[in-house]
């Protein structure tokens, strides 16, 4: 991406002039891998780290929540 910084010229007693200096620099950012995992994660079926036991336990809580719930048997 291209950074953009302005700098503006000041004279002495503090007020800026018409004169305004860009520098335009060329820089690189890393992908996000936060970002990249998240996608992976809510795209696409087949990629999960997330183990197979620790899923299924979340499922089974959230039906016995559901038909607690339900049965107003909280």
């Amino acid at each position: 991406y291209t950074e953009t910084k302005r700098t503006y010229v000041v004279d002495e007693d503090g007020n800026r002039t018409g004169e305004t200096k860009v520098e335009e620099t060329e820089k690189y950012a890393p992908p996000d891998l936060g970002s990249i995992h998240l996608l992976l994660k809510n795209i696409d079926d087949e990629w999960r780290n997330d183990d197979k036991a620790t899923l299924d336990y979340k499922y089974e809580r959230l039906k016995l929540d559901r038909e607690k719930a339900e049965n107003n048997n909280w």
